[in-house]
């Protein structure tokens, strides 16, 4: 399977960037004696040739229809597009020798994988470092894990996007003052009365049905 992804790759990166009259064709194909993909169809252009269906790869219509599957796009640089090099399309792109995989063009929407993962390394999710305020946000459709550092009393808190499965964890600071409350987002069922000694630190992980985050311990906290 990884000598197929790798294919895959270099094969992206070979691909030209795509004119746009190769984007409006009826249909593209594949001329095998030129290894060059021919535009034919409704839209012909000129100096096309007329190849037996046998020879059809995925092509997008002139009215911007993808059609017979997949079809790779450099976009840009180290860029390669899944069928289109719009925000609406999936894609990859190489960069500082890290691949980066985009999966879902919403940033709120699921990517789903079917069968297993196996990765040989790190697996880890972004922290939100929110910013003090009586009233803060915890954004759980961006992000699982929340760090803030109180300087203040919250008198109410947020928690927006959760969805169900999803687990979130809060790190709750105190500031080298401390005795600053904090009051949980009313979703949050089982949230710790927080340490609330100078520097003190305040960890607890939740677990998210759709409708409310259950603790799923009572919480660490310490100095």
């Amino acid at each position: 399977m990884r000598r197929t992804f790798i294919a895959l790759v270099a094969l992206a990166f070979a691909l030209p960037t795509w004119a746009a009259d190769a984007r409006t064709c009826g249909k593209t194909v594949l001329n095998p004696a030129t290894g060059k993909l021919d535009c034919i169809g409704s839209d012909t252009v000129a100096g096309a040739s007329t190849l037996t269906t046998q020879y059809a790869v995925p092509y997008v219509s002139s009215s911007g229809v993808l059609a017979n599957g997949p079809l790779l796009f450099q976009c840009s640089s180290g860029v390669v597009g899944i069928g289109g090099c719009t925000s609406s399309y999936p894609g990859f792109k190489v960069s500082g020798g890290t691949l980066y995989l985009k999966l879902a063009d919403d940033s709120s929407a699921a990517s789903t994988i079917a069968g297993n993962i196996n990765v040989q390394g790190r697996i880890y999710s972004a922290v939100q470092t929110v910013t003090y305020s009586a009233t803060p946000t915890f954004s759980a459709a961006l992000y699982n894990n929340f760090k803030l550092t109180l300087t203040g009393n919250v008198t109410s808190s947020t928690l927006s996007g959760e969805t169900a499965g999803q687990t979130i964890t809060f790190l709750i600071l105190e500031n080298a003052t401390g005795g600053n409350a904090f009051v949980w987002p009313p979703e949050m069922k089982g949230g710790m009365s927080i340490n609330t000694a100078a520097n003190a630190w305040n960890l607890q992980e939740f677990w998210c049905d759709g409708t409310y985050c259950y603790a799923k311990s009572e919480g660490q906290s310490g100095t």
